[in-house]
Formats: structure tokens, C-alpha cells, sequence
């Protein structure tokens, strides 16, 4: 297993971290709805997910009669498989789930890792990959607009701070959006590994935004 290369390890979270009260927040719960949809949409059989966090949308996706396994670095979240995603290729066999969903995780490391582990991921996925990655960025505009027997009326501009250049947080080693990480960049990368196939911000989470890698049976 590969040591963290930052002696903080952002890889590995307090585990009061996820406490409900204070991570789900209601922004957060549009993203897992749309982790939870995305992943079902094609009739799965079996799932792999990266990161076990709460542990909220494995739950979810079991009850779907999906066999769901789940991977993480932190031992102490009793996950199906541990180890260092770095080193996945070497845990789990190409072509071995149909599935993978890897979200708000490769952030927690140097954006060098990010190409190689997003190859590793679509290696093990029979058809694709979920991803979704952090949105830096500011709201300019919001408009909303909800009246009685009218659908609700929602528009908003976001802009990317793209004038900001990122600093390790303690937490995150680069954001999309930012100076140098922007989603032009992102997107060219992750072309040259497979098909993006779908790319959209959670409805009511815009620091969400997905990507859906997948090879449509050209593969």
C-alpha cells in the first residue's frame, strides 16, 4: 500500500466528520439522489463505489437488489475492500463490476494521481464510471420564482474562480475551477481515457459537478 504522500492524509477523515447533522446537508443530499439515480440507470448487477463516507448511498442502492461492494484507505469503515486507491489495479481484477461510482474523492489527492486512477477505474468498469469532482465557484445571479399551480421557476450564473489558484486545504489538493484545474482541462483529460457520455452539476448542488464515463459497447 502506498504511504500518503502529505503527512495530514486527506485520504483519511475523522470519522465524527460525517456526523448527519452536520455533513448531510440538504445540498448534499440532491448530490446523493443523483449518485443513487445515475447508478441504477442501467440495470446494474453489481456496483463498486469508492469511498464509504456516511455509508448512506451503499445503503440506499442495496435495497435495489444491487450487490453493492465498497472500497476505502480507512480501515475503521469496515469497507469490502481496503487499500490505496493508487494502487486499485492491483486489488481488483478489469471488468469486474458494472459499475463504479467515485464521488467528491480524488480531490484528496495531488492532481498528478487523478489521469492514472480515473484509467484504473474504467479498467475495472464493465460500463461506467460515475464521477464527481469539487466546483469552485462563485454565484453571480439567482432568481427563484414558486407560485401556486406554476412549476417553480429557478435560474442561476455561476462562475468559476478561475482567477484563484488553490492551496491544500487540509483537505483538498485542487478544485475544479480554480487557476490551473479548469473544466476545459478536466474534460480533455478524462477524454483521452474513455467517452464522457454525461456532464452536469447536481440540481441544488453546483459544488457537485458529474461526469459519466462509459463505452456504450465500443469497447
Amino acid at each position: 500500500m502506498l504511504q500518503p504522500s502529505n503527512p495530514t492524509n486527506s485520504l483519511q477523515v475523522n470519522h465524527l466528520h460525517y456526523d448527519f447533522g452536520r455533513y448531510v446537508t440538504p445540498e448534499r443530499w440532491n448530490s446523493y439522489w443523483h449518485q443513487i439515480n445515475e447508478a441504477l440507470l442501467d440495470n446494474p448487477i453489481n456496483i463498486l463505489i469508492i469511498g464509504v463516507g456516511d455509508n448512506i448511498v451503499p445503503t440506499i442502492i442495496r435495497t435495489k437488489s444491487v450487490d453493492v461492494k465498497t472500497f476505502d484507505y480507512d480501515p475503521d469503515l469496515n469497507s469490502d475492500y481496503v487499500g490505496d486507491i493508487r494502487e486499485i489495479d492491483s486489488i481488483i481484477q478489469n471488468d469486474s463490476f458494472d459499475v463504479v461510482m467515485c464521488c467528491q474523492v480524488l480531490e484528496h489527492l495531488e492532481f498528478e494521481f487523478f489521469e492514472p486512477i480515473v484509467q484504473k477505474l474504467l479498467n475495472i468498469a464493465k460500463k461506467k464510471v460515475i464521477l464527481s469532482v469539487p466546483y469552485n465557484h462563485r454565484i453571480v445571479f439567482y432568481f427563484s420564482l414558486k407560485l401556486p399551480k406554476i412549476p417553480h421557476i429557478k435560474y442561476e450564473i455561476a462562475v468559476p474562480t478561475f482567477w484563484e489558484r488553490w492551496k491544500f486545504d487540509g483537505e483538498h489538493f485542487w478544485e475544479v475551477g480554480t487557476k490551473g484545474y479548469q473544466k476545459k482541462r478536466i474534460e480533455q483529460i478524462i477524454s483521452k481515457i474513455g467517452p464522457i457520455t454525461k456532464c452536469y452539476f447536481a440540481s441544488a448542488n453546483k459544488y457537485h459537478l458529474f461526469y459519466v464515463i462509459g463505452w456504450k459497447g465500443v469497447r
